[in-house]
């Protein structure tokens, strides 16, 4: 499990699958970004539910969030998302394709 230092939220893929399948709340920025790189709600929810946790950043405002994996159908998503303690949901604060040059097997950033 990741913890963040700034919230007792513990990063755990499990609970975030779970709050994917209660609530889920797209930021503009996200249904934006989704419709430039062709990617639909259904898509970001197969990735929640079937990816991995990569990346975490305990210090974003105004919440903690994480960095998701995962692969649907033939594309490569990552999937940015937060998860609020005073609330039961799961906020998408971005969702797009990563650039091959950026990542090693779209999982580990490029030096």
């Amino acid at each position: 499990m990741i913890t963040s230092k700034k919230d007792v939220t513990e990063w755990d893929i499990g609970d975030i699958k779970k709050r994917a399948n209660k609530h889920v709340k797209f930021t503009d920025h996200a249904r934006i970004e989704m419709i430039e790189d062709n990617i639909s709600v259904d898509e970001v929810l197969f990735v929640i539910n079937t990816g991995e946790i990569i990346e975490e950043y305990p210090d974003d405002k105004p919440f903690p969030s994480c960095l998701i994996y995962g692969g649907v159908k033939d594309k490569h998503v990552h999937v940015v998302c937060a998860m609020p303690g005073h609330v039961d949901a799961l906020i998408i604060i971005t969702v797009y394709k990563p650039h091959p040059q950026k990542w090693v097997n779209y999982k580990r950033r490029k030096k």
